[in-house]
C-alpha cells in the first residue's frame, strides 16, 4: 500500500494547534521547552543550581491575574517576566531615551535633531544583535505560537483526543493570559514612545500630517522596525551593518552617539518626516511672503476686522501670483501671521525645556502665548479661523491636553476624552482672552521625566 504524502497545510495547523502545549510542557511532568530538571543543568546567570528549587520559585513569581499556579510551569513564569514591561528592560529603555534626548538633543539646533533621532534608534536595533540576552526573536515566537493556539481552539476541540481536552484547557488558559500580558507590555510601550515621539516632534517644530495622529505614527514605527529586525536576522547579509557583534564603530562628534546609518533607523526617520508636516511653530524664509506677512501683522494690531491680502499685496509690491500660491485667501494670509509669530516666538525654547522636565509649566507658558497672542492682535485668531478643526489649534490642544492627563511623562501619553475636552476649552478661552486657568484645573501631581 503506497503511502500518502502528508499535506505541509495541515502540519502547520497541527502545529498552530498544538505548538503552544509543547513548548509550556506540563508541571511535573519533566516536559516542554523549560522543564525544571533541564533548567537546573544548565550553567547560566539566574537559574538555580538546585533543580528542586526552580519551580517553586517559579511559581512565588507569578503575578496576580494568572491562572492557577498549581499549573503553572518554568516556561509560564519565564514569559511573564518577559512581557512585563518594568521587569524585561522596556521601562529602563524608555527611560534612558528620555534622558538621552535631555542630554543630546536639546543642545543641538534643529538640522541636527533627525540624526541624534535616528543615533537613537540604532541603539534600540543594534542591542537585539549585540546582546547575548536579547529575547526579540524567542519572544517574537512564542508570541506567534501562542496567538495561533488560542485562534486554533476550535479546531482541538473538533479534532483533538478526548483525553487531551483538560491540558487543551489548562494550556488555553496559560496561552490566554500570556498574550493578555503582552498586549499591556505593548501598550505601556506605545504610551511611552508616544510621549518620547510627542516631544522630538516639538523640537523638530513639526505635527502630525492631516490624517495621522502620533498614536498611527508609533505603531507604523513599531511596525518597521518588528519587521525590520526579523528581516535583519533572516537574511543577514542583506543587513550586514547590524552583524559586526559590537556597536557601529563610527560616532556622531555632535551627540557622542553611533551614528544612525543602518537601513532600519534610517527608514524609521523617513517615515517620521513623510507622516509629518511642519507645525505652527515651524520658521517662514520665503522673503517675500515674509514681508506680506509682517505688514499684516502690522496692521493686525490695530485691526478690529480680518486684513485683507489684496491691500497688502498692493502696499508691498510683491509678485502677488508667487505669493497667492502659498497665501491664496485672507483666512491663509491670518494663519501665516499666526505661524509666523509662532515660529519666532522668544520663549519656545523655554516652552521646550519646560515640557519636557515640568510639563505643567510648559503648558501654562504656551497658554499665555496664545493670550499674549489675543490682547497684542485683537482680531488675528479669529480672522485665522483658530478654532477646533484648525491644526493649529489642535496642536496647541494636544499638548495641553497632554500635560491635564496628570500622569508621570511616559508613562501614559493618551489623555483621556475629558481630557482633550478641557484642554480645547483652555485654550478657546486664551484665544478669546478670558481666564483660561480657571477651567484648567492642573493636575497636582506634576508630570516629570529624569532630569538631564
Amino acid at each position: 500500500m503506497g503511502r500518502t504524502e502528508l499535506d505541509p497545510r495541515a502540519v502547520a495547523r497541527a502545529v498552530a494547534a498544538y505548538g503552544f502545549e509543547a513548548l509550556r510542557g506540563r508541571r511535573g511532568t519533566g516536559s516542554g521547552a523549560a522543564p525544571a530538571h533541564r533548567l537546573a543543568e544548565l550553567r547560566l546567570d539566574g537559574l538555580d543550581a538546585d533543580k528542586r528549587t526552580v519551580a517553586k520559585k517559579a511559581v512565588r513569581g507569578l503575578p496576580p491575574g494568572a491562572p492557577p499556579a498549581s499549573t503553572a510551569t518554568p516556561f509560564d513564569f519565564a514569559m511573564a517576566a518577559q512581557y512585563d514591561w518594568s521587569r524585561n528592560g522596556g521601562q529602563a529603555s524608555f527611560q534612558a531615551a528620555l534622558e538621552i534626548i535631555g542630554e543630546v538633543f536639546l543642545p543641538l539646533g534643529p538640522d541636527g535633531y533627525l540624526d541624534a533621532a535616528a543615533s537613537l534608534l540604532r541603539l534600540t536595533v543594534q542591542v537585539e544583535f549585540d546582546g547575548p540576552d536579547s529575547p526579540f526573536l524567542t519572544a517574537s515566537g512564542v508570541e506567534a505560537i501562542a496567538l495561533d493556539y488560542i485562534r486554533s481552539d476550535e479546531l482541538r476541540r473538533t479534532a483533538g483526543p478526548p483525553d487531551g481536552r483538560a491540558a487543551s484547557d489548562e494550556a488555553q488558559a496559560w496561552a490566554t493570559w500570556l498574550i493578555g500580558q503582552r498586549r499591556q507590555e505593548s501598550r505601556q510601550t506605545s504610551e511611552g514612545y508616544e510621549a518620547v515621539l510627542t516631544f522630538l516632534l516639538l523640537l523638530l517644530r513639526r505635527r502630525p500630517r492631516q490624517g495621522y495622529s502620533i498614536s498611527q505614527i508609533v505603531r507604523s514605527l513599531q511596525s518597521l522596525w518588528v519587521g525590520g529586525v526579523h528581516r535583519a536576522f533572516l537574511e543577514p547579509e542583506l543587513y550586514p551593518e547590524y552583524h559586526r557583534n559590537r556597536s557601529p564603530e563610527e560616532v556622531s562628534p555632535s551627540t557622542g552617539l553611533p551614528v544612525g546609518d543602518g537601513q532600519i533607523e534610517r527608514a524609521m526617520v523617513d517615515l517620521i518626516v513623510v507622516m509629518t508636516e511642519e507645525s505652527l511653530f515651524s520658521t517662514n524664509r520665503d522673503d517675500q511672503e515674509r514681508a506680506v506677512i509682517a505688514e499684516a501683522l502690522d496692521r493686525y494690531r490695530t485691526a478690529v476686522e480680518t486684513v485683507r491680502l489684496e491691500s497688502v499685496l498692493q502696499v508691498t509690491g510683491a509678485e502677488t501670483d508667487r505669493v497667492r500660491e502659498r497665501i491664496p485667501t485672507d483666512e491663509d494670509l491670518a494663519s501665516a501671521c499666526v505661524r509666523l509669530l509662532a515660529g519666532e516666538w522668544a520663549g519656545f525654547d523655554s516652552f521646550a525645556h519646560q515640557f519636557r522636565t515640568a510639563a505643567v509649566a510648559g503648558a501654562v507658558i504656551l497658554l499665555e502665548w496664545v493670550s499674549d497672542v489675543a490682547a497684542e492682535f485683537p482680531a488675528l485668531l479669529g480672522s485665522a479661523g483658530f478654532a477646533p478643526g484648525d491644526p493649529g489649534f489642535d496642536e496647541v490642544v494636544t499638548f495641553v491636553s497632554v500635560v491635564l492627563g496628570g500622569t508621570t511623562i511616559g508613562e501614559s501619553a493618551v489623555p483621556s476624552p475629558a481630557d482633550v475636552k478641557r484642554a480645547r476649552a483652555c485654550v478657546e478661552a486664551a484665544a478669546a482672552g478670558g481666564d483660561w486657568q480657571e477651567l484648567a484645573t492642573w493636575p497636582t501631581t506634576r508630570r516629570s521625566a529624569p532630569a538631564s
